[in-house]
């Protein structure tokens, strides 16, 4: 977005909006137009004229948008024909693309909205799931999941509504097919087991979903489903294959039989790596530190899941390891330089913060005095850092690396 370019254009339309309809439309930022005139320079001659003195006099390159927020009029009967799932059985006016913090679309952006804007729901669009997210940075608020792809829809997802549950299910429990990878002697490589991960997780987000619309027996359905294809025979239960978010399925629908066995295979594994870390000499083990760190931070519901089977020692117990692990590494953090320490206030934030806090919060359940004085420690680390951070001259800051 060049500012004052659109500031020009919304001073024309607020000061005389039928010449600036007469030259850019009803809404200069209709995708379809600023397509055309603005990125490809097919407009009329009067356009071109007048992109071309603006591109002089503010010294821009020859196609820009100039805004970040574009938008397509939708038509309501053919979203309706779609058979997209409608956030809250309503469907706005128009399309809000937003495009706030990026400084240009290349063509693979440009190509998706070309289409966009020419498709008028006729047909479905997707993208793949598993493809990183800068491939349709454009659209990320405009999508939702439908097995393993997400669908471009013309209202703002914002996280209210990710996932079309009953269609997810269906594929999952109807359409997808599995092979053989639950049979006996067969060998999952790296790249197979990635996509059993995936699959997993799905089943986790399908299930939650569906717990969340009341529909507690289809979501036991899929998870019976999950156990028989992807069963715990040739999965490991951590973070990467969607172990939390199964437990918490599993603790919704009320099956805490199942919950405590996922949970102690979980921590199991889990207790494994931190025993392995922590038997390292002191120097490889610090090497390993965002390795543990992490194994630390994404484990810190299993107390809590301990505590809804009924195993509040077990809670404790677990606990207490997360926290002295967490906290031999954050010990040492401490003992760097200022300097270090706030250059370093990211990994700080991200991984000592979210273990120590999020232990603290999750023992309020279980045991009220663990929580209250490990809350209390933690806020000694924090208030530490932060004078830290605050001593140091903006300017004479390290860059965490």
């Amino acid at each position: 977005m060049v500012p004052a370019v659109k500031q020009l254009i919304d001073g024309w339309y607020n000061d005389d909006p039928e010449g600036a309809k007469r030259m850019f439309g009803d809404n200069p930022y209709e995708l379809k137009s600023v397509l055309k005139v603005w990125v490809r320079g097919a407009g009329t001659k009067e356009q071109n004229d007048l992109i071309k003195s603006i591109t002089d006099t503010y010294e821009l390159p020859k196609h820009f948008i100039p805004t970040d927020t574009l938008y397509i009029t939708v038509d309501k009967e053919a979203v309706r024909r779609s058979g997209m799932k409608i956030n809250q059985d309503s469907i706005p006016d128009r399309m809000i693309i937003s495009l706030e913090g990026q400084n240009r679309l290349i063509k693979n952006d440009l190509m998706m909205l070309e289409m966009l804007a020419e498709s008028n729901w006729s047909r479905p669009m997707f993208i793949a799931s598993t493809v990183g997210s800068d491939n349709y940075r454009p659209l990320a608020k405009n999508i939702i999941r439908e097995g393993l792809n997400y669908r471009i829809v013309p209202y703002t997802t914002d996280g209210e509504m990710t996932i079309d549950a009953d269609k997810t299910y269906d594929l999952l429990m109807n359409k997808f097919l599995y092979g053989k990878v639950a049979d006996e002697g067969v060998y999952l490589d790296q790249t197979v087991y990635r996509m059993c991960c995936t699959h997993r997780r799905l089943f986790a987000e399908a299930a939650t979903a569906l717990i969340g619309e009341g529909k507690n027996d289809k979501a036991a359905k899929l998870l019976a489903k999950m156990e028989e294809v992807l069963p715990d025979r040739i999965m490991t239960n951590d973070y990467i294959s969607g172990a939390i978010d199964i437990i918490n399925a599993y603790l919704s629908i009320g099956d805490k039989k199942q919950a405590l066995d996922k949970t102690n295979k979980t921590w199991k594994n889990a207790e494994q790596y931190i025993d392995w870390y922590s038997n390292l000499n002191e120097s490889r083990r610090m090497s390993e530190e965002m390795e543990c760190l992490t194994i630390c931070r994404t484990n810190v519901d299993i107390p809590s899941f301990y505590f809804q089977a009924g195993q509040k020692d077990k809670a404790i117990k677990v606990a207490d390891k997360l926290w002295n692990t967490t906290t031999w590494y954050l010990d040492r953090f401490m003992m760097q330089p200022a300097n270090v320490i706030a250059a370093r206030r990211t990994t700080f934030e991200r991984y000592y913060v979210s273990t120590l806090y999020g232990l603290a919060q999750s023992m309020i359940d279980v045991d009220e005095n663990w929580a209250e004085q490990h809350a209390k420690a933690f806020n000694e680390y924090y208030q530490r850092v932060q004078f830290a951070i605050d001593q140091q001259n903006p300017s004479e800051m390290l860059e965490e690396q």
